[in-house]
């Protein structure tokens, strides 16, 4: 699949229906809108040091505007999540 060494690879069939469906949980099968990357992968890679370009770059079904807005989504639900705490 041309993937780079250190990307993670997590299989699981669940396709996502919104790019960034607000959940408290986000299952590992969830997927991004338009791929078979799970939601899980972006976040892994950002945590093993990765740079949004390459995964992009591993990932060619992913686009940089659906990464960015899944990481705007995150950031909207954990702020939302804080709010309430």
């Amino acid at each position: 699949m041309g993937q780079k060494a250190g990307v993670h690879e997590v299989q699981r069939s669940q396709k996502w229906t919104a790019a960034a469906k607000l959940q408290p949980t986000i299952p590992k099968s969830d997927r991004l809108l338009g791929t078979r990357v799970p939601v899980a992968v972006l976040f892994e890679n950002l945590a093993d040091g990765l740079t949004l370009d390459e995964i992009i770059d591993a990932y060619p079904a992913l686009s940089r505007e659906t990464a960015l807005l899944a990481l705007q989504q995150a950031q909207a639900l954990l702020q939302r999540q804080q709010a309430t705490a």
